[in-house]
């Protein structure tokens, strides 16, 4: 009777244990993902700047014959490492760790507007007054949001505006609390799984196994699904740099949970085969 009893209070902890496990290497994929140095990392991974800097190309190409500026104007200045460090700086600033950046700035773009505006207005003999220093202001003003935006490759701006990262910042904050709390219930759980068997530890030793082969392969299977399928890549956004990004964020988040996830079914195999070996030793006592 006590064996049955012990048998029904392991198996009811041994499904808390999944649970856990699972919660366990989701936080631990979190934690590993979300975060500025992640995201910095994956846009670099992806190509950012140069998608980035073709889509700049296009946009004051496609501008010029209407604003009557040519478009090296801008995209002459707008340099690889600008716009690396633009990309990483609307990361940042998306995460919170800054406010403001020397990042922003590009004195080689406002020296080319100057001297655009400068020549043109000497050639039609335009007078130099407030009307036309406001015209170069806005020249440069609009310049550099079209380049922030653009650089915005996780869309962090509409994500702040529509109250998204306000909602979710409180989560981010609290996953390596997460973390802890599975960590710490996970081995509560196998701890008492080890005062339900006290007399038979082995037993212990089986269902931890168990659980963790189990969620290691339950959460296995959908992530190998994803990759082999190339899932993501049926997502339709417009602008190669952020479907760049976000596809790169959602196959990083899969490889994440798909290593814990393996490394969880080893560990839980590792273990019913030590049961295994247990038993098997005890038989031929």
């Amino acid at each position: 009777m006590k064996k049955a009893g012990s048998y029904i209070f392991s198996f009811i902890v041994s499904i808390f244990l999944v649970f856990m496990i699972t919660a366990f290497s989701a936080c631990l994929t979190a934690r590993n993902i979300v975060s500025a140095d992640s995201f910095i990392s994956i846009a670099e991974e992806n190509n950012a700047v140069q998608l980035t800097k073709k889509e700049l190309d296009k946009y004051f190409s496609g501008k010029a014959s209407s604003s009557g500026i040519p478009a090296e104007v801008y995209t002459s200045a707008l340099t690889d490492e600008y716009i690396k460090n633009m990309i990483n700086w609307r990361i940042m600033w998306g995460f919170g760790t800054v406010s403001d950046s020397e990042y922003y700035i590009n004195p080689e773009l406002e020296d080319n507007i100057d001297r655009f505006y400068s020549d043109y207005a000497e050639s039609i003999n335009y007078e130099k007054d407030d009307n036309y220093d406001r015209k170069v202001e806005n020249a440069k003003n609009n310049a550099y949001i079209v380049v922030s935006n653009n650089c915005d490759i996780f869309k962090f701006s509409a994500l702040i505006e529509h109250g998204v990262m306000k909602k979710i910042e409180p989560i981010l904050n609290r996953i390596p609390v997460f973390v802890g709390i599975s960590c710490g219930a996970s081995a509560f759980l196998i701890v008492l799984l080890f005062l339900i068997n006290m007399k038979e530890k082995k037993s212990a030793i089986y269902w931890t196994g168990t659980a963790s082969l189990i969620s290691g392969l339950l959460c296995s299977v959908p992530c190998i699904y994803l990759e082999a399928s190339d899932y993501f890549s049926t997502f339709t956004i417009k602008q190669p740099q952020i479907y760049s990004a976000y596809t790169g964020l959602m196959n990083t988040a899969v490889s994440n949970f798909l290593m814990f996830s393996l490394i969880t079914a080893v560990f839980g195999a590792v273990l019913i085969i030590i049961y295994s070996i247990i038993s098997a030793v005890k038989k031929s006592q």
